[in-house]
C-alpha cells in the first residue's frame, strides 16, 4: 500500500513534486523527443547537438538526484516505505534510459533507488512501462 509519509520526511517528497516539471520531467522528455518522438514524426535524423544539450542538462538533474535526493541510505525518497514521489520519479527516469541515455553513470544511489522501486512495483511497473521500452525497441531495430 502506497501512503503519504511523516512530515519528518516531507523535503525530498515535495522538493521532487516542485521541481519535477522544471528539471527531470522537462529534461528527461525533452531527450526523449529529440532522440526518438521527432525523427520518428518527422522521418528525418536526430539533431545531435540539440539532443547533446537535453542530455547535458538532464546530466545535471541526475546528478543532483544523486547528491541531494539520494544523500543517506534509505530506500526510497521518503524513508523505508515507496511513496507516490518514488513511482513518478522512476517514471520520469525511465524515459531517457530506455532511449540509451546512461542514466547510471557514476550514480550508484540513484541506480539502487530505482532497482528498489522496481522491485517493489513488480509486475505492474513493467507493464505501466512497456509502451515506452516497446517505442525504444522499435527505433533501435
Amino acid at each position: 500500500m502506497i501512503r503519504r509519509p511523516p512530515r519528518s520526511t516531507l523535503f525530498p517528497y515535495t522538493t521532487l513534486f516542485r521541481s519535477q516539471h522544471l528539471n527531470l520531467r522537462l529534461n528527461g522528455t525533452q531527450f526523449f523527443r529529440e532522440k526518438f518522438i521527432i525523427p520518428a514524426i518527422t522521418g528525418k535524423g536526430v539533431n545531435e547537438e540539440t539532443a547533446n544539450k537535453c542530455g547535458k542538462a538532464l546530466d545535471v538533474t541526475l546528478d543532483q538526484m544523486e547528491t541531494i535526493y539520494f544523500c543517506d541510505s534509505r530506500p526510497f525518497l521518503c524513508g523505508s516505505e515507496i511513496s507516490i514521489a518514488d513511482l513518478l520519479g522512476a517514471a520520469e527516469v525511465e524515459q531517457p534510459l530506455n532511449c540509451g541515455f546512461n542514466v547510471y553513470n557514476n550514480r550508484p544511489k540513484l541506480k539502487a533507488w530505482m532497482s528498489n522501486v522496481r522491485e517493489f512495483a513488480q509486475p505492474h511497473y513493467d507493464e505501466a512501462h512497456k509502451f515506452i521500452a516497446r517505442v525504444a525497441q522499435f527505433k533501435r531495430d
